[in-house]
């Protein structure tokens, strides 16, 4: 993996010869905090929902005769776009992201309000998810990462289209990041396309930045009553270093023997 800098915007490439797509990442590091729990959720899902150029409908057919794969992730401080497609297609592909990403209309908010309610509900439903929940929003306290599905039924349907507009145009005021994997036989060619082309990947001095340090101060114990569960859910979790940290393959191992890796951990197998 090898990393540029062009014209203030960060690039990580990994040359793969002989592969036959190509996979960007855009990642963009959230500078302030969601004014209400589940704004970047609905902005990832509504920027595939319509732009001033294509409608939702034409836009998927754009993706699916292209045979190009979108998908955005979202996280309370980040999002993160990942395009992927056949290599020949490299200038369609980036054109069509630059649209979403730039033009997006965001009228259809009041819809995916609607459906990310429902998905939530439905997941609170599962007394794993509720416990993680918990377990999460007393974990992290006032720390964003606390704002889970609770706090995001309490408060998405304060969310206006203003919001939103305001959210999207802090992803460009934050820290991001170009990831490439691909089979490119010309690298400053490709890195010049994105310094003469995507000016919206700049990154500055002044960019605000989310706190990522957060302090747990004493022990916690959660109890969760939920009368027709078949099963006890336990939830337990310790705070450890973070993944620059030449422990964190450790704890990773630790974690897939303990239980990490489902019904094939070393502890699942030799309990059942």
């Amino acid at each position: 993996m090898e990393k540029y800098t062009r014209n203030n915007i960060e690039i990580l490439f990994e040359n793969a010869p002989k592969t036959p797509r190509t996979s960007i990442n855009f990642f963009f590091k959230n500078g302030a905090e969601e004014k209400y729990c589940g704004i970047n959720a609905l902005l990832s899902r509504l920027l595939l929902q319509g732009t001033k150029k294509y409608s939702a409908l034409e836009l998927s057919k754009e993706f699916e005769n292209e045979c190009i794969d979108v998908t955005i992730k979202a996280k309370q401080d980040y999002i993160k776009a990942s395009v992927t497609f056949l290599n020949e297609d490299f200038y369609k592909a980036m054109d069509l992201f630059k649209e979403i990403i730039l033009n997006s209309t965001f009228d259809d908010y009041e819809k995916e309000v609607h459906k990310i309610k429902g998905e939530i509900i439905s997941d609170l439903d599962n007394p794993k998810t509720k416990l993680t929940d918990a377990f999460l929003r007393e974990l992290y306290g006032k720390h964003p990462y606390a704002s889970g599905y609770t706090k995001t039924l309490e408060e998405i349907d304060l969310i206006k289209k203003e919001d939103i507009i305001l959210a999207h145009k802090n992803l460009f005021n934050c820290k991001k990041l170009i990831s490439i994997a691909g089979d490119f036989q010309n690298k400053e060619q490709l890195l010049s396309y994105f310094e003469n082309n995507f000016d919206f990947m700049k990154n500055s001095d002044s960019e605000a930045m989310i706190e990522d340090l957060f302090s747990l101060k004493e022990d916690k114990d959660i109890w969760l009553t939920k009368n027709d569960a078949s099963q006890a859910q336990i939830l337990q979790g310790w705070l450890v270093e973070t993944f620059n940290s030449e422990d964190y393959p450790k704890y990773v191992l630790l974690n897939n023997i303990l239980g990490g890796s489902g019904l094939s951990s070393r502890l699942f197998v030799n309990m059942r």
